[in-house]
């Protein structure tokens, strides 16, 4: 008697869920993932700025307010930047934390830090 090989109509169904949930996971938490890259990217841009050597603290908050304005990216605001000036170089470090709703009640929150360096 020839034993069957392959998988069966409930090991089917099991990893058909267990990839459907995969994806939706993926799709609900990439764009946190995106924004977080993004404001890496606003930071550092903004650090490099030759104008933003010279500015204020102030000056530098409105920059990246504008910036963020722009990429339409509400999780972080200018009020959550840490400014350090060290001799002529600028770090701009900013921390937060994002919820995204998953399924039904569920959620993640996911804490980031970007930072200009």
């Amino acid at each position: 008697m020839n034993k069957q090989k392959g998988i069966g109509l409930s090991g089917l169904l099991v990893a058909g869920v267990i990839i459907v949930f995969g994806a939706i996971l993926g799709f609900r938490l990439l764009p946190a993932y995106i924004d977080h890259y993004t404001i890496g990217g606003i930071l550092s841009a903004i650090a490099k700025d030759p104008e933003m050597k010279t500015a204020t603290p102030k000056d530098v908050r409105v920059a990246f307010s504008k910036r963020v304005s722009i990429n339409n990216i509400r999780t972080v605001g200018p009020e959550d930047l840490e400014i350090a000036k060290e001799g002529d170089r600028l770090t701009i470090r900013a921390s937060y934390s994002t919820k995204v709703p998953l399924v039904g009640n569920l959620s993640a929150c996911m804490d980031f830090v970007a930072s200009s360096e």
